[in-house]
């Protein structure tokens, strides 16, 4: 008998972020079709409140793969879209101008979209949509066309725009989250990059996806098999030139490949959430190695990373407390380094933790002062004891008359607000003299020493003044 041909009305609404606009014919069937309700239901949440993975990515998923068996002969493509600086725009400006960066987004992904489009928030300011094309330039002339029709005031005033990622959807066999993932993989290659606001999936990205995937399917066992393992920078006085303490850093002693760089995997952890076993296991071994000094008579600091997985996620003063108790050690040799980028965030829960480390007795650090956008206006509110001047921004200013007046009045104005000052990723006399004579208190880098492990931190500490 003749099939029954079937139809699916069009579902957009002003309030929607994920959308399944399908009126297109469909199908041949010999009888009713009965369309998916969980898909359907989702479709009218709205923009600010859809939830991330656990909501609408499973249910893009199920409609992409709707999509891609009803027409096995179209070219598709993934294109994965968010919005650079967006936690500046909720410092700066509150979660309401965050929102209404998300609303003006999906407003217009919702009106770009083909009458047989579609599109899904995927988490925070992530969405992905899923774009049939015949010739590559439609793809650019899309990504443009978004570009050109977002205008939000305060996105500009940050300086904000739209970055992409492109998956061209070549391999139907993978699953539809790894093709989202590849599109996110490529637009996370181009973060921060002025030049170019898109990039294309392609072997270059496929070669390092795979170098990730090996990371990863390694990782807990190297854990388990003490492969990663604690090397220490000096930090030296520039008024006495002597070793005053260390940063903790992680190297991987691979049995075969050898020694792998905290920037082959770290990104990787951090984005995994495997960065908080690593930090974890980081203050274990720092604590011990206190202990260890301690026994030496030897007292000084050393300096760990505080991931920004932990806060609310970790009891942090609960679990370094109880490595002070196991080890015995001064907490305030324990220094904890918070980088700045975190000052931008929930900011209420992060001073709250960091004042109550500070009333244990631990010492806190902003890191990477200078890399981000709230610096300063963060140092009159933020509980911090020690101010860490980022390597790039003493890389970029301090070459300049002008830049040079930046970092010395900052290292000024930290001090008369009682912070130490330390300076990283000094590496010629003339920084090191200039840091001196702008009152800096401490300088770490490779004009001192690289990362070493602990018995040669010993010797070079026993050997006395460095520079």
């Amino acid at each position: 008998s003749c099939g029954q041909f079937m139809t699916t009305p069009s579902m957009r609404t002003e309030r929607s972020v994920c959308w399944y606009s399908w009126t297109r014919p469909t199908m041949w069937t010999s009888g009713p079709v009965t369309r998916p309700e969980s898909i359907w239901k989702a479709m009218s949440l709205p923009t600010v409140s859809v939830p991330s993975k656990t909501a609408s990515a499973p249910i893009q998923m199920m409609a992409m793969n709707m999509s891609f068996s009803m027409r096995p002969e179209s070219v598709f493509a993934i294109i994965s879209v968010d919005i650079d600086r967006f936690r500046i725009i909720n410092d700066r400006f509150g979660v309401e101008a965050g929102n209404t960066c998300l609303r003006e987004l999906g407003r217009i992904i919702h009106g770009s979209l083909p009458w047989d489009g579609l599109a899904a928030r995927y988490q925070a300011d992530m969405f992905s949509i899923l774009y049939e094309y015949n010739e590559e330039h439609e793809l650019l002339d899309y990504i443009e066309k978004l570009t050109l029709s977002y205008h939000v005031d305060e996105a500009s005033r940050c300086g904000s725009t739209l970055s992409y990622g492109i998956y061209k959807v070549d391999d139907r066999n993978i699953t539809v989250r790894l093709m989202c993932d590849r599109a996110r993989l490529a637009k996370r290659n181009i973060k921060g990059n002025s030049l170019t606001n898109f990039n294309v999936y392609d072997d270059n990205i496929r070669l390092k996806d795979n170098q990730m995937a090996e990371l990863e399917s390694e990782m807990e066992i190297a854990l388990e098999r003490h492969e990663f393992v604690m090397f220490l920078q000096p930090k030296v006085s520039l008024e006495s030139g002597n070793i005053c303490g260390a940063e903790a850093l992680v190297r991987w002693m691979h049995p075969i490949k050898g020694i792998r760089m905290p920037g082959d995997f770290l990104p990787l952890f951090e984005s995994n959430g495997f960065i908080k076993r690593i930090d974890e296991f980081m203050w274990e071994e720092t604590s011990k190695y206190l202990a260890r000094l301690k026994e030496l008579n030897i007292d000084i600091p050393i300096s760990v990373n505080v991931s920004r997985l932990h806060i609310g996620n970790t009891d942090l003063v609960a679990e370094l407390s109880h490595l002070v108790d196991k080890y015995q050690i001064d907490p305030g040799n324990l220094e904890l380094e918070i980088t700045e980028t975190l000052f931008t965030e929930d900011t209420d829960t992060l001073y709250n933790i960091m004042q109550e480390l500070k009333n244990k007795g631990f010492t806190i650090e902003m890191d990477d002062f200078g890399s981000g956008y709230s610096s300063l206006n963060m140092l009159k509110d933020a509980p911090v004891d020690v101010i860490k001047i980022d390597r790039f921004f003493l890389d970029e200013v301090i070459d300049t008359k002008r830049g040079k007046i930046i970092v010395a009045n900052s290292i000024k104005m930290s001090k008369e607000l009682g912070m130490r000052t330390v300076a990283e990723g000094v590496e010629t006399k003339e920084q090191a003299d200039f840091l001196r004579d702008s009152g800096c208190d401490i300088a770490q880098g490779y004009y001192y020493s690289k990362p070493i492990p602990t018995d040669e931190f010993e010797e070079l500490y026993n050997g006395g003044h460095l520079k």
